[in-house]
């Protein structure tokens, strides 16, 4: 455990500092880095704990290791080691932002099961499907099928591994204007595009095997920015309006209010945890919108890929001996 948590540490330093020193802005590229932390204690760890059992030794970690967790405790704090004490800590922390997020997630899909079933969307967004059709073909995508939800919240995202499926609610028709209708709906094709549902799911998967661990809570967090990144960059091209997708945004964001929230969303946003998921939450609506408005095309390093291989294999060589 102790390990794990070391493991991804490590990895998600290097590859931040490599994220910052080469500049890395496109999002697939970026996806690719955080995937590649998430690996290492997933992945590789146990990998090294199969192939590799010398590695648990007294005399490895005397003779050969860079480092070892266990040192850490022979210093004590209250008759407690440090190592207790740390993954105590470190543990309880990535158990709290897991379930930060793993709560409203579950609920969601729990009261999805007692909730009806959405009416199609007809002839109350018959210039929203002709817009998604025209969006859809644009990307080279089949339409998908268009969902309405009389609900007052903004609501508007894709839904489906299998079945692919657009959900909107009334209140986003009412809010949006043609041009922003269009740019969001060709944000959500890029997810759709992408496969992100079944990314959301993996990417839920490994929280749900690594809760304890705080690295993978936000690198997992990282990766999810970086598929609402590359949906915006894949609207862009598709819809070519940034300032109207970054109004849109900006709009839905805005009419969120406290009374059109569901209870779980107004337990997390009570008074222990209201400053940080709303602070939260509007830091990266402002992050996405001056990303869009940045007239700075991104463009991936030479060699992206390569990179990534040499830095997975970097890492491994280096965490082998760190134990």
């Amino acid at each position: 455990a102790g390990q794990a948590v070391l493991h991804a540490l490590v990895a998600a330093l290097a590859v931040e500092a490599l994220i910052r020193l080469w500049r890395v802005r496109t999002p697939d590229l970026r996806l690719a880095f955080r995937f590649l932390v998430l690996a290492f204690p997933i992945v590789i760890l146990p990998a090294f704990f199969l192939l590799a059992p010398q590695r648990r030794e007294e005399w490895f970690k005397e003779r050969w290791a860079l480092f070892s967790a266990e040192r850490l405790g022979e210093l004590a704090l209250w008759g407690v080691g440090l190592d207790v004490l740390g993954l105590a800590f470190l543990s309880a922390l990535g158990a709290a932002l897991f379930l930060l997020d793993f709560a409203p997630f579950l609920a969601e899909r729990l009261g999805g099961w007692w909730a009806p079933e959405p009416d199609i969307a007809r002839d109350v967004t018959e210039g929203a499907r002709q817009e998604l059709e025209e969006v859809a073909g644009a990307m080279g995508l089949a339409a998908p099928p268009l969902l309405l939800l009389e609900s007052p919240t903004p609501l508007l995202f894709c839904t489906g591994v299998l079945r692919p499926r657009l959900v909107l609610s009334r209140s986003t028709l009412e809010s949006l204007d043609a041009e922003e209708c269009r740019a969001a709906l060709a944000h959500e094709l890029g997810h759709l595009a992408r496969r992100d549902p079944l990314l959301g799911w993996i990417l839920m998967a490994a929280r749900v095997v690594m809760f304890w661990n705080p690295v993978v809570q936000v690198v997992a967090r990282a990766a999810v920015q970086e598929t609402e990144w590359r949906a915006d960059d894949l609207a862009v091209q598709a819809a070519g309006h940034s300032a109207a997708l970054a109004g849109g945004l900006i709009k839905l964001s805005s009419r969120e209010a406290e009374g059109q929230l569901t209870w779980w969303r107004r337990f997390l946003r009570g008074p222990l945890l209201a400053a940080h998921p709303a602070r939260a939450r509007a830091a990266a609506v402002e992050k996405r919108c001056r990303r869009l408005l940045d007239e700075d095309p991104s463009t991936a390093p030479r060699f992206a890929g390569l990179r990534v291989v040499l830095t997975g294999l970097a890492l491994s060589l280096l965490l082998f001996f760190v134990v």
